[in-house]
């Protein structure tokens, strides 16, 4: 669901993009603009909470992945069935980048409007329209946040190097409590 409202959002830019060079007046481009930038803080503010809850999901699939890994060791059984899992958590960051494009969009619509010819005399009211576009902020927001690829890109890092490099003496601590015979599940301490 959260996907395909990113997917129409994106195609309202997309749209916006290609029927302005048919709009003939200035003024009648802010308004469509306007209304398309209701829309998307309407549809973002609508779905953030479940997108705050996948996101939420993602962070703890990758961990949880990591350990029963660890626990249960290399074998292509454990890999088989954890297949489902990491399938979901790829599908949940493609939602993710989804929807930070949309703001990514958003923030080229200006270069657009700025090379478009609205006819002579009308360079000062396509400038401030190139204005009200940037001023807008228009795109995909979490919490009066707008979300970015840029975002999105370092909250995957982040959340790589928080969880997935463990230290070596963590490692070799489990190795040789199972060389030893003694359990090998996490340790919570």
């Amino acid at each position: 669901c959260i996907l395909y409202m990113c997917r129409a959002l994106s195609a309202m830019v997309d749209k916006f993009c290609c029927s302005m060079t048919d709009i003939p007046d200035i003024f009648q481009a802010m308004d469509e603009w306007n209304v398309m930038q209701a829309v998307m803080l309407k549809a973002s503010g609508s779905i953030e909470w479940s997108f705050v809850s996948l996101l939420v999901a993602i962070s703890l699939a990758v961990p949880l992945v990591i350990a029963d890994v660890m626990s249960l060791g290399f074998r292509l059984a454990v890999w088989a069935s954890l297949a489902p899992i990491v399938l979901l958590t790829v599908l949940l960051v493609r939602v993710f980048f989804v929807a930070a494009g949309i703001s990514d969009k958003c923030t080229r619509v200006p270069a657009l409007a700025n090379s478009l010819s609205f006819g002579p005399g009308t360079e000062h009211r396509r400038q401030l329209l190139i204005e009200y576009i940037v001023r807008s902020d228009a795109g995909f927001h979490i919490r009066d946040v707008r979300l970015t690829n840029a975002m999105a890109v370092k909250f995957l890092y982040t959340h790589v190097v928080c969880h997935c490099l463990r230290p070596r003496h963590e490692i070799d601590h489990r190795c040789a409590l199972r060389g030893a015979g003694a359990s090998t599940g996490p340790r919570w301490e």
